[in-house]
């Protein structure tokens, strides 16, 4: 039989509560024991104690799966068949599992806290089975963090009854004396979004040396472009901006999380740092071009995401008498870690201004822009970073 055929068998044998057929496809085939469901990582543990099938908990226990059996492919959360049983009302397999010894308290020790099966019984409005869980020990005082940024929630399970709208749980929870959790969050949601995204800079780049801020904005947007010299992780020069992502580009055209960006250039290491050689004739290049294109989707009511070409002119001329580059591409960092942050409701994307010769934009032209970046990315060893003499892969 083959995996994927034998998987969905055994999965809809335990759903079903066919124990015969479990045991049969388990017996006939031993792997499927250490069945899961991507992307989930459910095993079968979970599904039984999900569908509430005690039967079929006592088969797999004695073919040797854990009561606290993880999710698959979940090395720093820690959901249980508990939890499973706590979120579907599953009142003898959840009784079961905590008689056989299941740790009424799994996730909140783990390396990335997650919702308690009290926290999760409570969210579900299951009065009993809060009564249940807090009978065998459960922590009532245990939380997590839901959230990213200034949004961040701390949430335990009388929060998370009053999150769903259930106050008879709710009610219950504050009579047994558990109290609303501490918010070591409140000041920080009082902050401005821009303290985030220095925040993001500073532990991504570096440390912010100096800043170069609009007088007079020449579109909606007020961009300040941060200067952030070498560290001894990276050896380059960074230009990067804020307040482009202050507003949406396209609103109603883009999905959500392409909607807010900002820029980063990248530059040698002998590129100086200070404010005042950055508006010298020779250097000021970079410092134009990524205020100009921070503005340019509030100009023209456009967007910028990776592969979009931006040209000086047409046809175009070089930046500068130092340069041959006359075009620039925008890049997606390959690090994800920089490429993204959310300082609260909102994903803002951070990409590279890529310089281009002419025959590298024609190339595109002709072949596409995909094209292009991946015979860049193979043939250019730190792409992001300008180098004014590195090689031309249009010739």
């Amino acid at each position: 039989m083959r995996w994927a055929v034998l998987k969905r068998a055994v999965f809809s044998s335990i759903k079903e509560g066919n124990l015969s057929e479990t045991v049969k496809l388990i017996e006939e085939h031993p792997k499927a024991l250490h069945a899961s469901n991507r992307p989930s990582g459910e095993t079968l543990i979970h599904v039984a104690a999900q569908y509430n099938r005690v039967d079929i908990l006592e088969y797999l226990v004695k073919k040797g799966l854990p009561v606290d059996e993880t999710l698959a492919h979940d090395e720093v959360r820690c959901i249980t068949p508990l939890s499973y049983a706590a979120s579907s009302q599953a009142y003898e397999a959840a009784t079961w599992l905590l008689d056989q010894g299941a740790d009424v308290n799994a996730g909140e020790d783990a390396e990335y806290p997650h919702a308690t099966a009290l926290i999760a019984a409570a969210g579900r409005g299951d009065l009993k089975m809060v009564k249940l869980l807090m009978d065998r020990g459960a922590n009532v005082n245990a939380t997590y963090e839901l959230g990213e940024g200034r949004d961040t929630m701390v949430v335990n399970a009388v929060k998370r009854a009053q999150m769903g709208g259930h106050t008879e749980v709710a009610e219950y929870l504050y009579n047994q004396g558990v109290s609303d959790p501490i918010d070591p969050y409140e000041k920080e949601r009082e902050l401005p979004e821009e303290v985030f995204l220095l925040r993001h800079i500073e532990q991504q780049i570096g440390k912010v040396q100096d800043t170069v801020s609009e007088i007079a904005p020449v579109s909606e947007a007020s961009i300040h472009v941060h200067i952030v010299p070498p560290t001894s992780e990276r050896q380059d020069v960074t230009l990067v901006t804020t307040g482009m992502s202050a507003q949406p580009m396209a609103e109603h055209e883009l999905e959500d999380e392409l909607q807010y960006a900002e820029l980063m250039f990248a530059l040698p290491p002998t590129w100086p740092t200070s404010k005042d050689q950055l508006v010298e004739d020779q250097y000021r290049w970079p410092l134009d071009w990524i205020r100009q294109v921070a503005h340019l989707p509030f100009l023209y009511e456009g967007w910028i995401d990776e592969g979009i070409i931006i040209p000086n002119g047409e046809p175009p001329v070089p930046f500068s008498d130092e340069v041959m580059f006359s075009s620039l591409l925008v890049l997606r960092p390959e690090d994800r870690t920089l490429s993204n942050c959310k300082p609260g409701y909102k994903d803002t994307n951070f990409y590279y201004l890529v310089p281009l010769y002419e025959e590298e934009r024609q190339l595109a032209v002709n072949k596409g822009e995909a094209y292009l970046i991946e015979k860049l990315r193979k043939q250019i060893p730190s792409l992001h970073i300008m180098n004014p003499s590195r090689m031309n892969v249009g010739k």
